[in-house]
């Protein structure tokens, strides 16, 4: 019943405001959302208490469908695929009770990696954003590319780093529910 129900603003456990978000879906693991600059897909751990006792997520069962979604993004061997249907260059890791410390410091570290990744493309897209918007030259110095071509590419990478991103830190979730990497942040 609360599809397409009209909720205003919502605002995330870790600060992230949505601007006039509509329900489009409510599932087992959360909240699939339209607002005011897209889509969000927002996870019930992410959402405040209030959310949580209307729809009575269950923790344990969250975790169990994200390790179903997981397997079902891992191919034959090539590793966990974007949206664009290309493995990950990350080696595939199987995740299974009997994971090492090793294997979670490979996890933690796949997780830092990408979050470096996804901060390096967005300052360099809101630069190239910047400079296609209010500068006074339309071309990258250096280059043939357009400086709007540029943010535009540069969107792209950004995109399927932060896919990366969730896909990795879907990986350390089911070895490490409570690791610190998973926690909301503000700037993401």
């Amino acid at each position: 019943g609360a599809i397409g129900e009209n909720v205003g603003d919502l605002k995330t456990r870790a600060g992230r405001e949505y601007l006039k978000v509509t329900i489009a879906r409510v599932t087992d693991v959360g909240l699939e959302i339209r607002h005011l600059h897209g889509f969000a897909r927002i996870q019930a751990p992410d959402l405040d208490a209030s959310w949580q006792n209307r729809f009575q997520w269950s923790d344990a069962a969250r975790r169990k469908l994200l390790q179903e979604e997981l397997t079902d993004l891992q191919t034959d061997g090539a590793g966990v695929v974007d949206r664009l249907n290309r493995p990950s260059a990350a080696a595939p890791l199987v995740v299974n009770a009997n994971n090492s410390r090793e294997d979670l410091k490979k996890l933690r570290h796949e997780v830092i990696g990408w979050q470096e990744k996804v901060k390096q493309f967005n300052d360099d897209y809101l630069d190239a954003k910047h400079r296609a918007d209010f500068g006074r030259l339309s071309s990258v110095p250096g280059s043939l590319e357009t400086w709007k071509s540029q943010a535009a590419r540069l969107s792209g990478g950004l995109i399927r780093a932060r896919n990366q991103l969730n896909a990795a830190k879907l990986r350390l979730s089911i070895v490490s529910p409570d690791d610190l990497l998973l926690k909301p942040e503000s700037s993401q």
